[in-house]
């Protein structure tokens, strides 16, 4: 499933936005020197909100990564209705469930 983020993520960012924007924009896949003072390049090192998307997949894809590598925690409580056993939790767990 990373991979999948991985690869769509660098599609999205570096191909798919900076092409179909610019094109929308200018009618060509590249920025227009033209008219770059009136509208804004879609291009990636021009683009500051896809810079910080992508610097924000990046750490999601970073602690991701460092979960899968270490593992995840696990931190389990006691259900409230099973800490005791005695007949009236056991009761109220049938109850429950």
């Amino acid at each position: 499933m990373d991979m999948l983020i991985l690869v769509s993520v660098h599609v999205f960012v570096f191909w798919f936005v900076p092409i179909h924007g610019n094109l929308r924009l200018y009618g060509t896949s590249l920025c227009d020197p033209n008219l770059i003072k009136w509208y804004h390049c879609k291009n990636f090192h021009q683009d500051v909100y896809l810079q910080i998307f992508y610097l924000i997949m990046c750490c999601y894809l970073l602690l991701s990564g460092l979960q899968l590598k270490y593992g995840f925690p696990i931190w389990k409580k006691t259900s409230s209705v099973l800490q005791y056993n005695n007949l009236c939790s056991y009761a109220m767990a049938q109850v429950y469930w």
